[in-house]
């Protein structure tokens, strides 16, 4: 299925291909669209997931179980490259300040912001430069499984970032397992955006 939706091209696409649109348009669309789609992503992770996550599993799990926001990081960087990280850095700290509002001082924000704005792209230049390009390709059909794969790798660098932009050690078992939650979350958030995305595309196209 997923392959299938790849193929296929929306009607108007050969049409909008051959359209030439201005470079610095299309940047700052795409810039403006990445930040939106975190923002949403995590206000829908803060204001529906989160409590229905309370009320099934309690309050002791500190991080969510389906983090949206990480599959907004994995794809936007997946197909903008370098020019994702700066949005979803700014979106990832939009969306701490003024969502969850966490009591750490500004400059740890930003800091584990930045980290979350790069390491999705860390990864996957990582593995460019060993030779396995997962950008998307005319020539190649995307490689699900090394994208999920680089979901739950990014997302622990993602999680010792944040540790150490918040100052915490992991030297308990509570902070160790808060990682092991992270990943998690932050994996099973990337595929379920996948497929709310794959199944859009298809009803769009049908």
């Amino acid at each position: 299925m997923i392959a299938s939706l790849w193929r296929t091209p929306f009607p108007h696409q050969k049409i909008a291909l051959q359209k030439r649109s201005h470079p610095v348009f299309d940047l700052l669309t795409g810039f403006v669209s990445v930040v939106i789609c975190f923002v949403f992503a995590f206000a829908v992770v803060n204001y529906v997931i989160g409590p229905i996550q309370s009320r099934l599993v309690g309050e002791g799990v500190i991080a969510s179980l389906i983090f949206l926001p990480h599959g907004v990081r994995l794809l936007s960087t997946w197909l903008l490259r370098g020019q994702a990280v700066l949005p979803l850095a700014i979106g990832e700290a939009v969306s701490t300040f003024y969502i969850w509002q966490p009591d750490f001082p500004p400059h740890a924000v930003v800091l584990a912001s930045i980290v979350g704005g790069s390491c999705c792209y860390i990864l996957l230049e990582g593995f460019r430069m060993l030779g396995v390009d997962l950008y998307p390709s005319d020539i190649a059909m995307p490689d699900w499984k090394a994208l999920i794969m680089i979901a739950g790798l990014s997302s622990f660098i993602n999680a010792i970032g944040h540790g150490l932009a918040y100052a915490q050690t992991y030297s308990s078992l509570q902070e160790i397992l808060q990682i092991v939650f992270f990943v998690l979350g932050d994996t099973t958030g990337t595929v379920c955006l996948m497929f709310l995305l794959l199944f859009a595309m298809r009803y769009l196209r049908q």
